[in-house]
């Protein structure tokens, strides 16, 4: 897949890169203000790496864990859901479909979400991934293009230098 995003607060950068969806984890590589990162996401043990390529480093997060701006935090609803219920065991979190529309291509389902704060976004759900394709919030937008399906391959990191 590539993804784009922008960012409506605090003039944030748009990102660009690749994402990789296989059983159980996700991976997005992302380039931002001149800088290269990694995203590695292992939903069962919900624990975020991101790499920093050119300082060599990583932070690891647990899910729900990430503050400020920062590309893990704003890609933390990017995971399955269950395309009946998007919201099913999420308490903080309410869930009303609005319809059914194509996005990218692909046939979704649009899902408006109230957090309990009162915050609502919006997302469209593929029917056959069963991953958001759109997202939409008061602070960001995020949208996934061409979405390319198969097996997942061994994508080597980029080189820092």
């Amino acid at each position: 897949m590539q993804m784009t995003s922008t960012r409506a607060d605090r003039g944030a950068p748009d990102m660009a890169g690749q994402m990789f969806v296989g059983s159980g984890h996700m991976r997005m590589n992302m380039a931002s203000a001149g800088r290269e990162s990694a995203i590695i996401t292992d939903f069962a043990t919900k624990t975020t790496d991101i790499l920093m390529l050119q300082q060599q480093m990583y932070v690891e997060h647990k899910a729900g864990d990430m503050s400020g701006r920062g590309p893990g935090n704003m890609t933390q609803d990017l995971k399955p859901y269950d395309p009946e219920n998007p919201c099913a065991n999420q308490s903080e979190l309410t869930c009303k479909k609005i319809g059914v529309e194509e996005v990218s291509g692909r046939t979704c389902d649009h899902w408006e979400i109230t957090h309990k704060d009162g915050t609502v976004s919006n997302v469209w759900i593929d029917q056959k991934l069963h991953f958001p394709i759109k997202t939409v919030s008061q602070n960001s937008t995020l949208l996934l293009t061409n979405i390319k399906e198969g097996e997942p391959r061994r994508q080597p990191l980029p080189d820092p230098r």
